[in-house]
């Protein structure tokens, strides 16, 4: 759309079955990066990805026009991955956000970084302006963890979602365990732009709490 709201162009990217899209970044290009979630194989134009498991996350960047420029796919042969926020720093590095199950390898290009999560865990996955793999950074126990939003702000990262029981911050660098006061509760997480651990914070009480939306 233009300033005033009149539409330029659009574009339908998707598989047969349910497709989300949860986020979208500009960077200083003006390109579009498209975060979404889909089943099956998902057409992008001419380009198309076929899913690991039952349901995958995944990123297109797109030029100012619409057309599409690469794609990036991540999940695993089991349950549902997630992607839930899409960030740039300064450079243009890529932050993606997001929760997955199972077995997956966060590196489709030379190399392998495979990660295993203790039940649905939360990841931190940094790409470079490329889309190529930089570093993965995972968190999480044996009960189900959430990622919901995340932010960047000059040096740091804010990451915020829920869980229950326990997380353990140590895939960030931390020394520390998170304990929930109820069923579920909300956490903040602060790291660095090299995913290093700053400090954490759980909120909550007795009920269901979690953390939706962050920024500073």
């Amino acid at each position: 759309l233009d300033a005033d709201g009149n539409l330029i162009w659009h574009h339908v990217l998707g598989s047969i079955v349910q497709d989300l899209g949860y986020d979208i970044a500009l960077t200083n290009a003006g390109d579009p990066l498209v975060l979404y979630e889909y089943r099956l194989t998902a057409y992008f134009g001419t380009d198309s990805l076929v899913s690991n498991g039952s349901r995958d996350a995944g990123l297109v960047k797109m030029t100012p026009e619409g057309g599409v420029q690469w794609t990036r796919t991540i999940g695993g042969s089991g349950a549902s991955d997630y992607l839930k926020a899409v960030n740039l720093d300064d450079a243009g590095n890529i932050y993606l956000y997001g929760s997955f199950r199972d077995t997956v390898d966060f590196n489709e290009g030379v190399g392998v970084a495979e990660r295993t999560a203790y039940g649905t865990d939360i990841y931190l996955l940094k790409l470079n302006p490329e889309g190529n793999y930089t570093w993965v950074q995972v968190l999480g126990q044996v009960s189900e963890d959430l990622a919901y939003d995340a932010f960047i702000r000059d040096d740091y990262i804010l990451m915020t979602g829920l869980f229950k029981g326990l997380i353990d911050v140590q895939g960030f660098g931390g020394d520390s365990l998170l304990l929930s006061n109820g069923h579920y509760d909300a956490f903040l997480i602060k790291v660095d732009l090299n995913g290093q651990f700053q400090w954490a914070k759980s909120l909550g009480d007795i009920g269901f709490d979690q953390g939706c939306s962050v920024t500073a």
